[in-house]
C-alpha cells in the first residue's frame, strides 16, 4: 500500500456566456483515466496541485 498523495487537480470550467480559459477552477474528483484524457484534450484548462489564483495564467500541460 503506497502513501502517496495525489495532488489536487483543477479544471477551469466556464459558466454561461463564458469561453473556454474564463469561468472558475473547480477540482477534478474524476478517474486518473479521465483526467489523462481531459489533459490530453487541451479544450478546458487544467493545473496539478495548489488551486490557481484568477490572475494566474497556466501554460497549456501536456
Amino acid at each position: 500500500m503506497s502513501n502517496e498523495v495525489t495532488p489536487l487537480r483543477w479544471v477551469r470550467m466556464p459558466g454561461p456566456g463564458q469561453t473556454r480559459g474564463e469561468g472558475q477552477w473547480v477540482e477534478h474528483l474524476g478517474s486518473d483515466a479521465e483526467w489523462e484524457w481531459l489533459r490530453g484534450t487541451g479544450y478546458l484548462p487544467t493545473h496539478e496541485g495548489e488551486m490557481p489564483q484568477d490572475s494566474e495564467v497556466m501554460p497549456c500541460e501536456s
